[in-house]
């Protein structure tokens, strides 16, 4: 069983965190600890700020694809999406790390062939963005559409 899969089943592993320890962060726990959201939106490409976090497979994809695994991670998407609710005033209208968590995320569910509720996700937090503060998101948005392949 690989490391994600096993983080995944919340089976012990080499990892930094337990799921169900970052199931319980805190708001400033999830904002200022930065090695937790690679296990949590795994890649298939290394990550420049964490070269210790997962990649993710073939078989990650197909193990975490189904159930209950798929169950998991939608609960990841969606502590993730309350944390981003919550603390709209710290990455709106700046450039902030979150950007790239919220690419990460999106990229993340496309990788596991969940792009619908990439898109979904993507418009929730679109939707998120006062009008007034659109102009000077319009990068990042970019990116996270991007991510999953729209424009």
């Amino acid at each position: 069983m690989n490391n994600i899969v096993k983080f995944y089943s919340n089976k012990s592993g080499n990892f930094p965190y337990m799921l169900s320890r970052i199931r319980s962060f805190s708001l400033e726990e999830m904002e200022s600890i930065h090695d937790y959201i690679q296990w949590l939106f795994p890649l298939t490409e290394p990550s420049l700020y964490n070269p210790d976090a997962p990649l993710l497979t073939s078989e990650d994809i197909s193990a975490l694809s189904k159930l209950p695994l798929i169950s998991e991670v939608f609960l990841s998407v969606k502590q993730f999406m309350s944390f981003l609710s919550e603390t709209k005033h710290i990455w709106i209208n700046t450039t902030d790390h979150n950007h790239l968590r919220v690419t990460r995320m999106l990229h993340c569910l496309v990788l596991l062939n969940q792009t619908n509720e990439a898109k979904i996700k993507l418009d929730m937090i679109i939707n998120m963005i006062p009008e007034e503060y659109l102009p000077q998101m319009k990068i990042p948005i970019s990116f996270w559409e991007d991510a999953v392949a729209i424009k």
